[in-house]
């Protein structure tokens, strides 16, 4: 099992490997990802509502996975990668078992492909509704004064 997890990943979809830092798989999808870690985080911790908080730091966690996916290029790493990204839409939808969905990546790469897309959609989604109902409450209260 270990050996399958160190082995290196059968897909090449961002970029030439090793070509920028030869210790660096894909140096500019991680030098990204690291970007989105820490602004992430940042926001995380500057939350106010503990909602907006999980989903933050899930985000973080998602970015430093696909940091990690992006430095190593192995199989394991991609699972985690998808993992937190099925718990990251699960932390939007407020879902967090949803989570377990991404147990499938360990089998292929396309089933957790499968299993973090929707949830990911459908966590934007929601996101996005709750923040126009936001928008339309607050329009409405300035309005109503």
């Amino acid at each position: 099992m270990l050996a399958f997890l160190l082995a290196d990943t059968p897909i090449n979809e961002c970029e030439e490997d090793y070509v920028v830092v030869p210790v660096i798989g894909e140096f500019y999808c991680a030098l990204t990802s690291l970007g989105m870690t820490a602004v992430l985080a940042f926001l995380g911790f500057r939350a106010l509502s503990s909602r907006a908080r999980r989903v933050a730091l899930a985000g973080s966690s998602a970015a430093l996975c696909s940091v990690l996916y992006h430095v190593t290029l192995t199989r394991g790493a991609l699972f985690l990668d998808q993992f937190m990204l099925v718990a990251l839409g699960g932390a939007m939808l407020g879902r967090p078992w949803l989570c377990f969905f991404g147990i499938a990546a360990l089998a292929d790469y396309r089933l957790g492909a499968l299993a973090y897309a929707p949830t990911l959609l459908l966590g934007i989604r929601v996101l996005l509704q709750r923040v126009s109902q936001r928008s339309a409450k607050s329009t409405s209260f300035v309005a109503a004064q």
